[in-house]
């Protein structure tokens, strides 16, 4: 009896706490690849989670985050080639209400993200917000194997 091969949830998760007056904070998560083995992770969703409560948020602020597949002295945007995720949340708060602000982003238009690296980092920001906030990425991750020819185009490209 020939047996099949369970497709089971992975992920890995990067925690960050940036106190309320940093400036910046970075996680980072070993994925527990050797590129060397031919192996790669093939990401097909990504969360942010802000698990710190933002009743208590400033009045006009800003908090933003990235993943990257290397170390950075900020959060990084789109023009940076080691980015692979990048987004945030303006608020201004007013007389006449307050913004409505969701506790998890998802990303699930994945397409094409590998990683090869033994490290995955997160970055998270803010200004202006008066909290201590605590943010977790979590990246869910199927096991693919990669010729050595796309384990260099894939670090060429970062």
């Amino acid at each position: 009896m020939a047996q099949r091969s369970l497709d089971i949830a992975r992920y890995l998760t990067i925690s960050m706490t940036q106190g309320s007056a940093d400036a910046f904070v970075q996680g980072t998560v070993d994925t527990g690849i050797i590129p060397e083995e031919g192996r790669g992770l093939k990401v097909v969703k990504a969360e942010f989670f802000l698990s710190t409560p933002l009743q208590a948020v400033s009045a006009d602020f800003d908090i933003f985050w990235s993943l990257t597949r290397d170390t950075k002295l900020t959060v990084t945007g789109v023009t940076d080639d080691d980015s692979l995720l990048y987004d945030g949340w303006s608020g201004s708060l007013t007389t006449s209400g307050q913004i409505l602000i969701p506790a998890r982003r998802e990303y699930s238009e994945l397409e094409g993200i590998y990683l090869v690296e033994p490290t995955i980092y997160g970055q998270l920001d803010s200004t202006a917000t008066g909290l201590t906030l605590s943010a977790q990425w979590r990246l869910w991750y199927q096991e693919v194997s990669l010729s050595e020819i796309d384990i260099l185009r894939i670090l060429n490209n970062s």
